[in-house]
C-alpha cells in the first residue's frame, strides 16, 4: 500500500514537471522562430558560419522536448520550413565546394598521369645528365 502511494505521488510529480517543461518550452519555441526570422532577413551570409548556426538552432529546438499539441506541431512545421530556408545558401556553397574538389582531383590525376608518361619515356641509363644541366 505504501509503495502504491509513493508510486502515485512520484507519478504526479513527474506529470507536474512535464507540465512545467511544456510551459517553459512554449515561449522558447516562439523565441527561436523569431530568431530564425531575423537570421532569414540577413543579407550578407557566411555559409560556413550559417551552417554552424543552423546546427546550433536545431540542437536548441530539440532540447525543448517532444512536440505533442497541435500548436507545438504547427511551431515545429514552421521551424522546419524556416531552418530549411536558412540552410539554402549553405547547400549551394557546399555543392560548389564539392564541384571544386572534384575538379582539383581530376587535375591532380591528370598531372600524375603526365608524370607517369614522362617517366616511362625516359631511359635513365641512356641520359647524359651533365648535358641536361
Amino acid at each position: 500500500k505504501q509503495l502504491e502511494n509513493q508510486h502515485e505521488s512520484l507519478s504526479q510529480a513527474l506529470k507536474d514537471l512535464k507540465d512545467w517543461q511544456k510551459y517553459a518550452a512554449t515561449p522558447k519555441r516562439e523565441e527561436l522562430l523569431t530568431e530564425l526570422d531575423i537570421k532569414l532577413a540577413e543579407e550578407s551570409v557566411d555559409p560556413v558560419k550559417r551552417a554552424e548556426e543552423v546546427k546550433l538552432l536545431r540542437t536548441r529546438w530539440n532540447e525543448l522536448g517532444h512536440v505533442e499539441t497541435e500548436q507545438e506541431k504547427a511551431q515545429a512545421a514552421q521551424f522546419d520550413e524556416k531552418i530549411e530556408l536558412l540552410f539554402v545558401p549553405c547547400r549551394a556553397y557546399f555543392a560548389e565546394q564539392e564541384v571544386q574538389r572534384e575538379q582539383a582531383k581530376i587535375a591532380r590525376e591528370a598531372v600524375i598521369e603526365e608524370v607517369k608518361a614522362l617517366v616511362s619515356t625516359l631511359d635513365n641509363e641512356g641520359i647524359d645528365w651533365r648535358e641536361v644541366e
